[in-house]
């Protein structure tokens, strides 16, 4: 691919070469006047800092939170920020409620021993935050590897041939050695497939894209001796197609306006494509030509003429092709051109001259989301540039907006970078540091003008020999809070922007501003509060449903220490208790008499509120984002700490699922007909700390589809009865105590049972007749009731608070007899709390580990003004 730069600065050249206006930089809009560009927004941003980028099963995830405002300020507007893991088939299976401080938390996810190795993303959002676009949460992918989940390690690799994509499948012992000529049995989204390992211990399964149903999973059996051991990989979006768009500079093509048209040029799994192209008119005559610069991005000059239909022809690198019609060129209209001029921000305005007569322009600048004006000009001439001071701007994206009046009617982003990040430094940081010995540091961090700032920062030190980090695609929380979290969509290679900063990349930011551009909020009337800790609602009601107004209701968090709780119910029975926040899973215990003191109610809660936010699409992360070195080193490492300090045969690491003659055993109560061991059952030492049907099956079966209708109904559907071959299918029927009770998972509680059951495949569901069509729900109810049985106005309940802020473990000293544990082995230290210029120390100590290597010390935080800082450091441990 040829560097552009130089036909991109002469397209700035040509637009610039007209008169020039001036700017008024600083003024305010009066009280009433720009009502659109005034309008305050109440913005949360969150990010999250990982002690590194991906883990081994038995892991523990150290996590800091940050949750700002549209000006990167620490808020207090949320106090509650929910975390979640997403594994590799999109099933939520970790859900965190992380409390905030001052716009601070910090907590960890550790992950279980047989955790599968794959692709996970960690989602972090507020309540405040589902009022926009979900595409405004913080995201990350991590990548987990299971070295100890058999004596098999397994890698798949995609690529596309033709119409199809092919998955190679490579399975190797511990050693390295390939499992040549293995029989392998793959399910593939539903169907079957059969195979034999090659000589390199290989087998390549032909993926067809368009019958991949939601599941999108490879399930695969090989025999391996005795054994039959599975393993489930993931399939990312790979179809043979790709995606262009293309965007007028500041919205639209207007006829005589010569104008910049930015474009992107995507793959089907999210990443920026090479391509070429040219754009004819309407008499086929070819006016243009372009080619992408960065990552699938490019601009083309373009003057449209009137009544002319433009139309782009385009070729991606790998060969394929596609014919784009451009956006439609208005008679009449307003254009804005960008240029960098110095230390100015230089905008062209251009406004036909049938507009311009009529109206009273003004453009203006600002922050998205904030109601600032950084400044405003009025504009005079129908054609004139405007030069805004950079000085005057914060870092980070800006809005640049023509008003006519009060109405906006162009509109372009621009980045800035003003130097205003954290100036962070550590004392003593020497060239290298001694194996095994306490080493104490301090930071001191200072702003752009040299001067001390009150700050707070989270550390993390890894060993790099452990640690593969891919530095342009990480994500800080400078360019997170400043660029991905204000974008729309999936910012690849974000950390490039900021990393060695020079022209040509200034130019390839211009471009990701003008094609994917900020996240429009336009909700003006929010559907969600922000909370200030775990909310429970209700409704008390009378034997037979009536509502019981101006109830006192009550409630004891077991185990808690906090005293009693009540509130009184409104004229429809309703209650809410606010604000709670206790730590871990407790039993709740609700009561309630009517306003005369009676006590034949009921209590009823509200489970609806727990439905989480849908899950978006994944930026898919092949398994080559960690090399084989890498990887290869960090399962030498595991291994022998192991093999030396447990045997591991005899191991209770809770291994990947090896198909052995024993079935699972039935719930002793169950009123299943089947004589026989079901393919899914827990008992109700299983249930953990879900709380509702719905979220256990979700979280305990691959491939199950929660759906909710309009009445806020949830049913389930297996992968199967969504597929094409059962379209059509009912949604699973539930069974209580033998008794089917319709398909609705929101009318029953864990607590009431001793057992679930879930019944899916043919020869299990062939004795229940059409009744088992979409699947089975087995409930057996306790044989002796609740474990409490409480009288009808109380009502008993399971609930998780908050999640506890854990210490990472950093000992005094280490030996071989007293190793780190196997949660420490990557990451050498971690603190999610050191403050500068304040009454705490800024001083921290940990213990170098016992072998030499070369550490990476990464340190973010903000100050108390929205000022950010990210700082790597790199030290040779001898």
């Amino acid at each position: 691919m040829r560097i552009i730069l130089p036909i991109i600065l002469s397209v700035l050249t040509i637009l610039f070469c007209e008169s020039q206006g001036f700017s008024q930089p600083g003024n305010k809009s009066p009280e009433g006047k720009f009502k659109n560009a005034g309008q305050q927004e109440v913005i949360e941003k969150a990010y999250l800092h990982f002690d590194r980028p991906f883990y081994y099963s038995s892991d523990t995830i150290w996590f800091k939170a940050y949750l700002v405002d549209a000006d990167n300020r620490l808020t207090e507007n949320s106090q509650l920020l929910y975390v979640e893991l997403i594994d590799p088939t999109d099933r939520v299976i970790r859900t965190l409620k992380v409390p905030l401080s001052a716009g601070l938390g910090w907590s960890d996810i550790p992950l279980e021993a047989n955790t599968a190795s794959g692709s996970y993303r960690i989602r972090a959002y507020t309540n405040w935050m589902r009022n926009y676009d979900n595409s405004g949460f913080f995201t990350k992918e991590i990548s987990v590897v299971n070295i100890l989940s058999s004596d098999i390690k397994t890698k798949v690799d995609y690529k596309r041939v033709g119409d199809e994509v092919q998955a190679q499948l490579s399975f190797k012992d511990l050693k390295g050695e390939p499992l040549a000529r293995r029989q392998v049995y793959h399910n593939i989204s539903g169907r079957q497939q059969k195979g034999t390992t090659d000589d390199s211990g290989k087998v390549i399964l032909q993926l067809d894209t368009n019958r991949i149903n939601e599941s999108r999973t490879i399930s695969s059996r090989i025999i391996n001796g005795a054994d039959t051991v599975s393993k489930t990989f993931s399939i990312p979006k790979l179809a043979p197609d790709f995606h262009v768009a293309f965007f007028p500079e500041s919205g639209n093509l207007v006829a005589n306006i010569p104008s910049r048209l930015a474009f992107k040029v995507v793959g089907s799994d999210g990443l920026g494509l090479d391509a070429t192209g040219y754009i004819v008119d309407s008499s086929n005559s070819r006016i243009a030509e372009f080619e992408t610069a960065h990552l699938g991005m490019g601009v083309v000059g373009i003057n449209p003429m009137p009544n002319m239909t433009y139309t782009a022809h385009i070729v991606t690198g790998n060969g394929l092709k596609k014919t784009i019609t451009l956006p439609v060129t208005s008679l009449q209209g307003y254009v804005l051109t960008l240029n960098r001029d110095g230390a100015n921000l230089a905008v062209r305005v251009r406004i036909s001259e049938k507009l311009f007569g009529g109206g009273n322009f003004s453009l203006v600048v600002r922050k998205p989301g904030n109601s600032q004006i950084l400044s405003r000009t009025a504009i005079n001439k129908s054609s004139m540039v405007v030069r805004i001071p950079r000085e005057v701007l914060l870092s980070g994206i800006i809005e640049i907006s023509l008003y006519e009046n009060e109405r906006a009617v162009a509109e372009r982003v621009a980045f800035v970078h003003n130097q205003q990040e954290l100036n962070i430094s550590l004392s003593p940081i020497n060239s290298s540091y001694e194996a095994n010995k306490p080493l104490t540091l301090k930071l001191d961090a200072k702003n752009a003008n040299g001067v001390d700032v009150l700050a707070n920062f989270s550390i993390a030190i890894v060993d790099e020999d452990l640690v593969k980090v891919d530095e342009e695609s990480e994500v800080s929380i400078v360019s997170n809070l400043q660029l991905t979290s204000v974008l729309k969509g999936y910012v690849e290679r974000p950390q490039y922007y900021f990393l060695q900063r020079s022209e040509l990349k200034e130019q390839h930011l211009d471009l990701l501003m003008m094609t994917q551009g900020w996240r429009r909020l336009i909700n003006t009337s929010p559907t969600f509060t922000a909370e200030k800790g775990t909310t429970i609602k209700g409704k008390v009601v009378r034997p037979f449903g009536g509502p019981v107004p101006g109830s006192l209701v009550s409630l004891i968090i077991q185990g808690s220490g906090e005293p009693m709780i009540q509130v009184k119910a409104d004229e429809n029975g309703s209650f809410a208790f606010e604000n709670l926040n206790f730590e871990g899973e407790r039993n709740l215990v609700f009561s309630a008499y009517s306003a005369d003191g009676k006590s034949n109610v009921k209590v009823v809660i509200d489970t609806t509120g727990n439905v989480r936010p849908a899950i978006g699409p994944r930026q898919y992360i092949p398994s080559e984002s960690i090399t084989d070195s890498i990887l290869q080193k960090g399962e030498q490492g595991y291994l022998s700490y192991l093999k030396r300090y447990q045997d591991v045969t005899k191991s209770q690491l809770l291994q990947e699922v090896v198909v052995k003659a024993t079935a699972t055993r039935k719930i002793p109560n169950s009123k299943n007909l089947n004589n026989r061991d079901v393919t899914y059952s827990f008992p109700e030492n299983q249930f953990g700390h879900y709380i509702n049907l719905a979220d256990l099956l979700q979280a305990k079966i691959t491939g199950l589809v929660i759906q909710t209708n309009a009445r806020g109904e949830r049913t389930a559907k297996t992968a199967r009865s969504m597929s094409r071959l059962f379209r059509g299918a009912p949604p699973m029927m539930i069974y209580l105590d033998g008794v089917p009770t319709g398909h609705n998972l929101n009318e029953f509680n864990l607590a009431d049972f001793e057992g679930v059951e879930v019944l899916t495949e043919d020869n299990e569901l062939a004795i229940y007749g059409a009744q088992g069509g979409g699947g089975i729900i087995l409930l057996t109810s306790r044989a002796t009731g609740p474990k409490i049985d409480p009288p009808m106005n109380v009502s008993l309940m399971k609930m998780v608070g908050m999640a506890p802020r854990r210490e990472f473990y950093s000992p005094l000293y280490r030996t071989e007899l007293n190793p780190p544990s196997n949660n420490n082995r990557a990451t050498i230290y971690w603190n999610p709390s050191v403050f500068t210029n304040s009454v705490e120390s800024n001083e921290f100590t940990f213990v170098t580990g016992i072998k030499p290597g070369k550490y990476r010390i990464v340190i973010e935080g903000v100050d108390e003004n929205g000022n950010l800082g990210s700082k790597v450091f790199t030290s040779e441990v001898k």
